[in-house]
This record gives C-alpha cells, structure tokens and sequence, in this order.
C-alpha cells in the first residue's frame, strides 16, 4: 500500500507539506505530521501499530484520511488493513 501511496503522490505531484495542510494539521504541528507521513510510508505495517500518536488522527484514520487525500478509494484497502492489525495484536 505504501507504494500505492508512493505513486499517487508522484502522479499527483503532490508532497509532504501539501498532503498535511490538506489533512487539516494546522502549521505549528506540520513538522511532526510530515514525520508521522514518511514513518506510515516506510513502515511495514504502514504505522498501524500506534507506535506515532497525534491528536489528530489515530493510525487507521490517518491512513483513509490519506487516501481520502490522493482521491485513493479507501474501502478497497481497509481489508489489508485489518489484515495489518490482525497481525501485530498477534504478535503482541
């Protein structure tokens, strides 16, 4: 999914500090929030361990709200996604 997210972003031409301003994070935290997106992206579970906390969005909201972004159809993921959660509660 983060080369998805990858992808879009390119074709889109959008980029980090655009994507968080479109989320809705307001300038004081965009340096936290732009460090949150590239953690989502290079993480393997796409940060869906929780392990970045916000005030904003919690990690499966981040993601959709992303998605929501890039115009990415969320539903279609949100199997993976639970897929992601299913595991690391596994793990734990």
């Amino acid at each position: 999914m983060a080369e998805l997210i990858v992808n879009e972003m390119k074709v889109q031409h959008f980029h980090a500090p655009q994507i968080i301003k479109a989320m809705g994070y307001p300038a004081k935290h965009s340096i936290a929030a732009i460090d949150r997106l590239r953690y989502v992206l290079c993480s393997p579970n796409l940060g869906l361990d929780g392990s970045y906390i916000d005030a904003f969005y919690s990690s499966p909201e981040f993601l959709v709200e992303l998605f929501n972004i890039l115009d990415i159809t969320p539903e279609q993921y949100l199997e993976e996604m639970a897929s992601i959660l299913q595991r690391l509660k596994q793990s734990k």
